[in-house]
């Protein structure tokens, strides 16, 4: 199933799209609306909106609107008119649809399933005193491992060497 990061990144603050996207439709000329994230160098990510308007409406008079009932870090920053809001049949919006649409926010970091991975390799034997094993579950792994990257005591990122010291 291909599924899309959701949750927005501002400037490590998390912003959930649904919130804004209610905000958005209850605004009296707007149909319909999606929110995704897009890359920004500054704040990392930050919100767009997509819309559909019944009426004649400009970008910044929408996103005025909505930093009246946000918190400033909610704010949306960009914003697209668009005539229909994919959707499946379900009814669910199709964030993958509009972000393709979208070169900027296709490009952004975490789209890849892989881009923020990080390798692990278990330290030399007899330095944990367990052939190499941080110790932990019965699979060998510690929780900490299992639950991703962090610093373990006894283990390495891939391609470096432990130093004693």
């Amino acid at each position: 199933m291909d599924r899309v990061k959701e949750l927005i990144k501002y400037k490590g603050l998390q912003v959930a799209p649904a919130e804004l996207e209610a905000v958005l439709v209850s605004h009296p000329v707007i149909a319909d609306a999606a929110v995704v994230r897009v890359p920004d160098e500054e704040a990392g990510e930050v919100p767009k909106a997509f819309m559909v308007a019944t009426t004649q409406l400009s970008a910044t008079e929408v996103m005025d609107w909505v930093a009246e009932r946000v918190a400033p870090h909610k704010r949306v920053r960009q914003v697209e008119f668009v005539d229909e809001i994919p959707r499946s049949l379900s009814g669910k919006i199709l964030r993958r649809v509009l972000m393709e649409r979208d070169p900027q926010a296709a490009g952004s970091p975490g789209s890849s399933p892989c881009a923020m991975a990080v390798l692990l390799k278990p330290a030399p034997a007899g330095v944990m005193g367990g052939g190499g094993r941080a110790g932990g579950g019965p699979d060998g792994w510690s929780a900490a491992r299992r639950s991703g990257p962090t610093t373990v005591p006894g283990w390495t990122m891939a391609g470096q060497h432990e130093t004693s010291g």
